[in-house]
């Protein structure tokens, strides 16, 4: 057997154009499918003509043209790959910066949270005894109802800043896993695309293997029992496309953001 030329694909084999119509499954064309057909029915007549022609190839194809099919749905994938990756990079930036955001929000949560629990529901004795210059003439009663109202104010700036930093969160955090999802499912396009690509290759290594074993039987009937064709190796996809969606940001562990809340709400 031939080897496989580095520069050139063996001919009858060309590249398909647009073999992936943006979003849309992969078509196999007419004229595709009429030029595999001619590539498998010349190699069949050079089997027939010279046998040694049947010899293992290297990659594990028992010929030049379906190497290089295999070769071809390994480079689309790729593609699809590269291209899924670079249009989620800017998603990914987003999603850290999101990440960092519920963080420091979780954070802004446990502290306020903490601060708010910690207040007492009264103000203290020395706090109701307190006097400021202007109110050396006012009564106790009226001096102990404003340090109440000054108290039931602090205590509700504690709480509103409890319900912002909790806000904080909420949105951080749907905003992360929105990211998330949008990358995801970037990722997942792309595996479909490739497995869109491999049926679309499997056909056309059906239709050469065909026209192959038709001109070998009509040359040397005997020839096509046991042939190398009979155990070609399927076709593969990439390793990427079993596993998980590798463009996500590693996330840090955080702790838990849900904040058990002591004190009723007011």
């Amino acid at each position: 057997m031939t080897s496989i030329e580095s520069a050139h694909q063996p001919k009858g084999h060309k590249t398909m154009k647009d073999e992936h119509r943006g979003g849309g499954a992969a078509r196999y064309r007419l004229l595709d499918r009429f030029r595999d057909s001619l590539a498998g029915r010349r190699d069949g007549k050079r089997d027939a003509a010279v046998p040694s022609y049947r010899s293992p190839h290297p990659e594990g194809q028992p010929t030049d043209w379906l190497a290089k099919n295999q070769h071809q749905l390994l480079a689309g994938c790729q593609r699809e790959y590269s291209m899924a990756h670079l249009a989620v990079d800017e998603l990914a930036v987003q999603l850290t910066r999101a990440r960092t955001d519920a963080a420091q929000a979780r954070t802004e949560l446990t502290d306020a949270t903490v601060r708010w629990q910690g207040a007492s529901d009264e103000p203290s004795p020395e706090t109701l005894q307190r006097r400021g210059p202007a109110e050396l003439q006012d009564s106790e009663h009226t001096v102990d109802a404003r340090r109440r109202t000054e108290h039931r104010r602090q205590l509700a700036k504690l709480e509103s800043n409890c319900e912002t930093a909790r806000a904080k969160v909420a949105v951080a955090e749907a905003t992360a896993a929105a990211l998330t999802k949008r990358i995801e499912q970037r990722f997942g396009q792309a595996v479909d695309r490739s497995r869109e690509l491999l049926e679309l290759h499997e056909q056309r290594a059906a239709q050469y293997r065909r026209s192959y074993y038709r001109a070998l039987r009509l040359s040397e009937p005997a020839a096509e029992q046991d042939h190398p064709l009979s155990t070609t190796p399927p076709l593969r996809l990439p390793q990427w496309t079993d596993e998980p969606c590798p463009w996500l940001p590693v996330e840090q562990l955080e702790a838990t953001s849900t904040i058990t809340t002591v004190r009723s709400i007011r």
